[in-house]
C-alpha cells in the first residue's frame, strides 16, 4: 500500500488462502500492482502447520522477480511471521517484465521451509568402568536439517560422585561448573556433527552404576525433540591390588631374645578394598607375646595371628606389629610367612559387572627369614676335698687344682663335642660356648685322693631343670638348653688314709 516494496503495518490485507496438500497456493483476479505474500505467525506457533520449521535461507531472501521459480523468496519478521519482498504484476505479463521476452519464466512467489532436528548421542570409553580410574564420555551432536542451526548448546550432567577432569569440543567452547558441562558449539551446518569429549575420575569407592545425561538445544525451533536427550548408563567394577611387606626388627637375632615383626598392608588400588584380612603364621621356634594393629582387630591362636583390617581405600596402608620371643634352642634361621586377602564382593547380584576383586595376587604373600645366633651355654663346677663327706662343698673345704675334666657329647646341630679342662687353684673348671645339646662331664681321678660324693648342679639362678645321671666321677646325659649356665657340677674327693705300712714305707732308713 505504501509502495516501499517491503511489508509494513500500513499494507492492506487483500486475501487469505490455505495451501493445498502439495504446498501450493494461488491468488487469482489480481490487478496490476505490487503485492506481498505473508505467512502468518500462527502457522509457526506450537501446534501450527509450520511449527518447528524455518526458512531455508534463514534471514536472506531472494528477489521474487529473479526469473527463478521454486526458490525461497521470504524471511521471518520480528512478530514470528514470514513475508516476501514486493512482486510487481503487469497486465498480460509475468511478474515484473524483465525484458527476456518470455512471459512464463517467473510465475511463482515461493517460500522455502525446512524443519530443524538436532540430535545428541553419547557413549562411554568402557563398561564396566573401574572404580578409581578415569572414564571418558563422548558426546556427538548432529544437525539433521537442511539448513544451518545456530546457537547450538550441548549440556552434560555428570553422574553424582564422579570428579570432573577435563573436556574438549571439536568447535566452540566448553566449560564445567558444579558437575554440569556446557559446550557452546555455535552454528552447525546442515548435516554436520560436533563432538564433545569429557573425562571424569570414578571414585575409588564407587560401587553403584553411573548414569550420565546429556541434552542439546539450538536457537531454531525443532520438529523432533525426542532425540535431544541421551543417557549413558555405566556399571562399575572394583579392582584393587593388596600388597604385604614384612620386616624383622633385628637380623641376626640371638636365641632367647625378643623379635618384632612389622607388617605393612597397602592397597595400591585403583579401587577400595573391603574385608581385608592379614594372616601371619608364626614360626614354630618362637613364642607369641603380643600384637598391635593401626586398624581393625587382632586375634592369635596356636601361633596364627589374624588381623581383620576391614576397609582399605585406594592408597591406604595399615601396619601390624607382632612381638615374639625366639626359643633358646634355635641355632639356625626361622621363617615367618604372611598373607593378605580382600574378599571379592558382589555389590549388586543383578549386575554381574559389579564385582570388587583383586587384580594382582603375586604380592599377597611375604616371608621373612631371620638368622638366629645360638644362645650359648656352659657347664662348670669344682673339685674339692669333702672333709665331712656330705657331698656339699663348704667354704672351709680345700680345692684341688690340676685335675683333668673331660667333656663329651653331641650338640643340637649334630656335632660331636670333645673338650678337656684342668681345674685351677680354686679347683674350678668351666666349659663355655656350648650349643644346646646333651653332654657328659668326667673327672680323671686325682692321685692321692679317694673318690668321694659327686654332686650334680643346677641352672645358674636356680631356674630351670637339667636332665642327667650320676656315676662315679661322671655326670652323664646333661640336657643343656640354649642360654643356660649349668653350675656346681662338683666332684668331691676324700683324703687318702695313711696306714702303718704306708707310714713305715715313707719313713727314711736310719741305719
Amino acid at each position: 500500500s505504501d509502495g516501499n516494496g517491503n511489508f509494513s503495518a500500513a499494507d492492506t490485507l487483500l486475501a487469505e488462502e490455505l495451501t493445498a496438500d502439495d504446498g501450493t497456493y494461488r491468488f487469482d483476479q489480481l490487478l496490476p500492482g505490487d503485492y506481498l505474500i505473508k505467512l502468518a505467525a500462527a502457522n509457526f506457533a506450537p501446534g501450527g502447520p509450520l511449527a518447528g520449521m524455518v526458512l531455508t535461507t534463514g534471514a536472506i531472501a531472494t528477489d521474487p522477480d529473479d526469473d527463478i521459480d521454486h526458490d525461497n523468496n521470504g524471511w521471518r519478521t520480528s512478530d514470528g511471521a514470514a513475508v516476501t519482498a514486493a512482486v510487481s504484476l503487469a497486465s498480460l505479463a509475468e511478474p515484473m517484465e524483465d525484458g527476456d521476452g518470455n512471459a512464463n519464466t517467473n510465475l511463482t512467489v515461493d517460500v522455502g521451509l525446512t524443519s530443524f532436528d538436532l540430535s545428541i548421542s553419547k557413549s562411554d570409553s568402557r563398561d564396566p568402568a573401574i572404580a578409581g580410574q578415569l572414564l571418558t564420555y563422548t558426546v556427538v551432536v548432529t544437525n539433521h536439517s537442511s539448513a544451518q542451526a545456530t546457537g547450538v548448546t550441548a549440556t552434560d550432567k555428570l553422574p553424582a560422585g564422579v570428579s570432573f577432569v577435563s573436556a574438549a569440543s571439536s568447535q566452540g567452547t566448553v566449560q564445567e561448573a558444579d558437575g554440569i558441562v556446557t559446550a557452546s558449539l555455535g552454528s552447525l551446518a546442515a548435516g554436520a556433527t560436533a563432538t564433545v569429549t569429557i573425562e571424569v575420575d570414578v571414585p575409588s569407592g564407587q560401587t553403584a552404576p553411573l548414569l550420565n545425561v546429556a541434552t542439546v538445544a539450538g536457537n531454531e525451533p525443532e520438529s523432533n525433540l525426542d532425540n535431544n536427550r541421551a543417557e549413558e548408563p555405566t556399571t562399575v567394577r572394583g579392582l584393587f591390588d593388596l600388597e604385604v611387606v614384612k620386616t624383622d626388627s633385628v637380623d641376626p637375632v640371638t636365641a632367647g631374645e625378643a623379635l618384632t615383626y612389622t607388617i605393612v598392608v597397602r592397597n595400591h588400588g585403583p579401587s577400595d578394598a573391603q574385608d581385608v584380612v592379614m594372616i601371619d603364621d608364626l614360626p614354630d621356634e618362637v613364642t607369641f607375646v603380643s600384637a598391635q594393629t593401626t586398624q581393625g582387630t587382632l586375634t592369635e591362636a596356636d601361633g596364627r595371628v589374624r588381623a581383620q583390617l576391614g576397609y582399605l581405600a585406594a592408597g591406604q596402608s595399615e601396619t601390624v606389629t607382632i612381638l615374639v620371643t625366639v626359643g633358646l634352642d634355635v641355632v639356625d634361621e626361622i621363617e615367618n610367612v604372611t598373607i593378605v586377602d580382600g574378599n571379592p564382593v558382589q555389590v549388586d547380584p543383578s549386575l554381574p559387572g559389579t564385582v570388587i576383586k583383586e587384580s594382582n595376587l603375586e604380592n599377597n604373600i611375604d616371608d621373612e627369614l631371620t638368622l638366629v645366633e645360638p644362645a650359648l651355654s656352659s657347664i662348670s663346677g669344682y673339685v674339692y676335698v669333702d672333709l665331712n663327706n656330705d657331698g656339699q662343698r663348704g667354704p672351709s673345704e680345700p680345692p684341688i687344682g690340676g685335675v683333668e675334666i673331660q667333656l663329651s657329647g653331641t650338640d643340637v646341630v649334630g656335632n660331636t663335642v670333645s673338650r678337656v679342662d684342668v681345674t685351677d687353684n680354686e679347683g674350678f673348671y668351666r666349659f663355655s660356648d656350648l650349643l644346646p645339646g646333651h653332654y657328659s662331664v668326667k673327672e680323671v681321678q686325682p692321685a692321692g685322693f679317694r673318690d668321694g660324693i659327686d654332686t650334680p648342679g643346677m641352672v645358674a639362678g636356680g631356674t630351670g631343670l637339667l636332665q642327667y645321671t650320676v656315676h662315679d666321677d661322671l655326670f652323664a646325659g646333661i640336657g643343656l638348653a640354649g642360654g643356660v649356665d649349668a653350675v656346681e657340677f662338683n666332684f668331691g674327693e676324700l683324703m687318702h688314709r695313711v696306714s702303718k705300712r704306708d707310714y713305715l714305707a715313707s719313713t727314711p732308713d736310719l741305719d
